[in-house]
């Protein structure tokens, strides 16, 4: 092999350590005890060069009681994330219809977090539970 093969390699090589490996965007989804509306905060995304933003979606409290927790209900949990993600066009929103049985489920205890890093479609979620405002 070449002086100058060898040199283009070293180069490679160099310019990959260099390369930070891409992170996850976050996703937050905040609930409050009781009440079935989320405030979902997502990160910014370095694809498009849009984020952070906030919208609602009917994800949480699925038992919609004061009782402590909040019931994260996802009819897919894959759909939902596809959803928030600007490049994926999927089938649906992953939030369960009225009188659909969710998917998949997260109880997370008022005052509490669940960290879920890597789920798919480039996320880290984190689930949070807030105490409802006339709750004590």
């Amino acid at each position: 092999m070449s002086n100058c093969a060898c040199a283009v390699g070293a180069l490679l090589v160099s310019l990959l350590a260099l390369v930070e490996p891409a992170r996850a965007t976050s996703l937050r989804i905040t609930c409050r005890d009781g009440d079935p509306e989320a405030l979902v905060r997502i990160g910014r995304f370095a694809l498009e060069g849009i984020g952070p933003f906030r919208m609602t979606a009917a994800v949480c409290d699925f038992d919609q009681t004061c009782d402590g927790a909040c019931t994260f209900a996802f009819c897919s949990l894959g759909e939902f994330l596809c959803a928030n993600h600007p490049v994926c066009v999927g089938p649906g929103t992953g939030v369960c219809q009225p009188g659909s049985a969710p998917v998949d489920q997260f109880v997370v205890p008022v005052g509490g977090g669940q960290s879920l890093p890597d789920v798919g479609f480039g996320f880290d979620l984190t689930l949070r539970c807030r105490r409802s405002p006339g709750w004590r």
